[in-house]
């Protein structure tokens, strides 16, 4: 019971204060407008931000999606490039064959003019 008289005798002293602080409130943001428009910028600049990286993050996962696809058709091309380069090489294999048999007999040739043994007299 002495805890009630206590809280209604000090009652009207804690709504004389909490109406102050109420007041001071209300007439600093009154003067101060910039606060609330400060305010209201931040949070307007935060949506904007956040609507950005949502867009920037559909747009990464489109791109993403587009150069998976083209490596696809890149890695296609690059097989059926790979396999016409062991074509080519399996067609000149007896070319080079020939060539280089050809080379060693004009080595062969050559090396048989230079030499002194078949000087002719």
């Amino acid at each position: 019971m002495a805890k009630d008289k206590k809280k209604k005798r000090f009652r009207w002293l804690r709504t004389a204060i909490g109406n102050w602080l109420g007041y001071k409130s209300i007439t600093y943001v009154i003067n101060h407008p910039h606060l609330v428009r400060d305010l209201k910028q931040s949070i307007t600049d935060y949506i904007n931000a956040i609507q950005s990286f949502a867009a920037s993050v559909s747009s990464l996962k489109s791109n993403t999606a587009n150069l998976r696809n083209q490596l696809d058709k890149t890695q296609k091309t690059m097989e059926e490039i790979n396999t016409s380069v062991e074509h080519f090489q399996y067609k000149l294999e007896p070319r080079l064959a020939r060539i280089n048999e050809l080379e060693e007999h004009i080595q062969k040739e050559l090396d048989s003019i230079g030499s002194p043994t078949n000087v002719k007299k």
